[in-house]
Order: structure tokens, then C-alpha cells, then sequence
């Protein structure tokens, strides 16, 4: 159903370094030629001023891909993602990647990754194209194993504050599904200021698109609810290329925020004249009733990653007997000890 195809921005083959091409062959302990391919991949990221490269990597000998990100070197974000990267290491999560190696090469940085064929951008547009729903028990896998991630994360004490498709990468071959692209998380601490300009204008919670500098991890929790709700349509949840945009979108939704909303919200406009959009509602489904509970314009009010887990929507996911045309979908073998604790405790609430 998942088709491996390469991606549109994949561009030219480009000769390794012969820095990369040492550094490869050590730590995989295998001999490449210098022509070893790279495929290259220009990813702009939008919402910061900010560009890198992604290259998939081939191994032949070894039969194996990896996936290497370089970045010009910024010691305050590159720094504060490899020591995120570094911190998640040791929980070895199914659900996030995870960091092989890295190194320094001409004031740039590089990341090693495992190599996932896709990105669920690339499944949604897939579908889109062949008019063909994903199914509902992929849909409901995939945001399970999401969850897990973001739940690893804030556990953590970790945002990642750019939940999009683009950043949440498929084996189409098992379906599993890893968080990706930590350029933007940060140990996010309740009361200190951060930058609001963080993810696509399409993902971003509405106290970010209204200025606020104090927020928390529920900013995750909304762009979930988004994802999902693409995954359901195969549309973008809140379409629009500004912030005004966006908003007026939200509204049609959620209604015109109330003035305690937008206290919850920590606008720095709580006078701002919004938009009178006639509100529409979402038809009901599961599905719907399900994102409904991320996407609100009290942050508190989205609650926490973990209480979601054992949600009466996974019943089919945490059955542990899912199945797609014959395959197996992952289930709940994986579990960390933690997030059985965490299910447990649910369960006695």
C-alpha cells in the first residue's frame, strides 16, 4: 500500500568527502570508494532562517542506508540538538530516531542517522493522489506510536516544537514510524521565555500565533491533533501560508477565543480585535471526537501526552493483534517498563 518512492526534492549524486568517507568507514567498519553515492536532499526549514542538507547514504558492502544531516555549525542550536539527541539515546525509543554518530567537518555539523525510506507527508500525498483513504487501524497506529514518541519527550522534560509529517519518517515495509528532525526541541521548563517561531504556521498552536513567549509542552499536543486529523481528511487541518491565516482558520473551528482564553494563552494581544468568521463544525467520527481533545485554545486544557496512551481509540492498537491486509502492524510488544506503568496507572483512574 506504501510505496517506496524516492522523494521529488531528491536531487544530483554527489561524491563523499574524504573526511565523511574515514569517518564512515570507521565507525561501520567497512570499505567505500570515494564515488560511494549520496542522495541529496535541501531541507528549508520555513519557520526559523535556517538551512540543511540530508543525504541518504548507501553502505553496499554492508547492505545498508543511513541518513546524514549537515548543518552549518551554530554552537547555541546546534549545540542544544546533539545534547538532546544525546540525552534520548540512552532510552533507545522505537518511536524516535536515534542519533549514530556524529562529528565536526568543516565548520559544519553532521548527524548520523538510521535511514527511513519515507515521511508521512509522502504517505498523506500518496493517498491524496489515488483518492484512497489511509486506513482507519494505520491511522490509529501511526498516532499511537507518535504519542509514545512525544510521551518519551516530555517525560523528559524535552518539546520538540515541530511536530509536522515532514519531520515524522515510515518504514513502509513494517509501518513504523520514528520522530525525527530535533533542530528545534528544547528543554522546555514552565515559566521561562522561549521563541515563538518555531514549526510550520500549520502546525503552530494559536498562543504561539498570538505572540506569547511562555508556553509548555501541550504546543506538541496541538500539532499532534493536527497530524492526525491530515492522516483522517488527507487535508491540512488549518490551511493558510501567514499567521492571519491560520488564525482565521482556528476560529472558524473553535469560535472566536473568550477573554479567559486568551489569558490561558498568554497573548500579548488580549485587546486585538479578531476576526467575526462563521464557525463551522467538524463532521463526527471517532477520529474527530479523538483530535478534539488537542486541539483547544486553553493549553492545560489539552492535557498530558501520557494520559492518552491507554485512550479507548488505541483499544484495537493495545489489543496487540493488529493487522493490515495479512502484515502485521507494530503493536505493543515494544513497550518500554515505563510506558506499562503508565498504562497500568491509567487503567486504575
Amino acid at each position: 500500500m506504501l510505496q517506496n518512492k524516492p522523494s521529488r526534492s531528491l536531487s544530483h549524486h554527489t561524491k563523499i568527502t574524504d573526511y565523511m568517507k574515514k569517518f564512515i568507514e570507521t565507525n561501520y567498519r567497512v570499505s567505500i570508494p570515494s564515488s560511494m553515492k549520496q542522495s541529496r536532499q535541501n531541507k528549508q526549514n520555513k519557520s526559523i532562517d535556517k538551512t540543511s542538507n540530508v543525504f541518504k547514504v548507501e553502505l553496499p558492502i554492508v547492505q545498508q542506508n543511513v541518513c546524514l544531516k549537515q548543518s552549518q555549525y551554530n554552537k547555541q542550536e546546534k549545540e542544544r540538538e546533539l545534547l538532546i539527541l544525546k540525552a534520548l539515546q540512552k532510552y533507545h525509543h522505537p518511536c524516535i530516531i536515534e542519533l549514530r554518530h556524529h562529528f565536526m567537518n568543516n565548520n559544519q555539523t553532521n548527524l548520523l542517522f538510521d535511514f527511513m525510506p519515507l515521511n508521512l507527508t509522502q504517505v498523506i500525498q500518496g493517498h491524496r493522489q489515488r483518492n484512497q483513504e489511509i486506513p482507519l487501524i494505520l491511522i490509529k497506529s501511526f498516532a499511537f506510536q507518535l504519542l509514545r514518541a512525544i510521551t518519551q519527550l516530555h517525560e523528559c522534560q524535552i518539546c520538540h516544537r515541530n511536530i509536522q509529517p515532514d519531520n515524522i519518517l515510515i518504514n513502509n515495509h513494517t509501518f513504523e514510524l520514528k520522530l525525527a528532525d530535533f533542530s528545534q526541541a528544547k528543554f522546555l521548563f514552565e515559566g521561562e521565555d522561549s521563541i515563538n517561531n518555531v514549526n510550520n504556521v500549520r502546525y503552530r498552536a494559536p498562543e504561539l500565533l498570538l505572540g506569547t513567549t511562555k508556553y509548555n509542552n501541550s504546543i506538541d499536543l496541538w500539532a499532534y491533533g493536527c497530524v492526525i486529523y491530515e492522516m483522517w481528511t488527507l487535508n491540512v487541518a488549518f490551511e493558510g501560508n501567514t499567521q492571519e491565516e491560520v488564525i482565521a482558520e482556528i476560529i472558524k473551528i473553535l469560535g472566536v477565543p473568550k477573554k479567559h482564553e486568551l489569558q490561558s494563552m498568554k497573548s500579548q494581544f488580549e485587546d486585538i480585535k479578531m476576526p467575526q468568521i462563521k464557525k463551522k463544525e467538524w463532521e463526527f467520527s471517532e477520529t474527530i471526537e479523538f483530535i478534539k481533545q488537542f486541539i483547544k485554545y486553553t493549553p492545560n486544557y489539552r492535557g498530558k501526552a501520557q494520559q492518552y496512551l491507554n485512550h479507548q481509540y488505541f483499544k484495537d492498537v493495545l489489543s496487540g493483534q493488529i493487522r493490515l491486509n495479512g502484515r502485521e502492524l507494530p503493536n505493543i510488544k515494544n513497550l518500554k517498563s515505563y510506558e506499562l506503568e503508565i498504562l497500568r496507572f491509567n487503567e486504575k483512574q
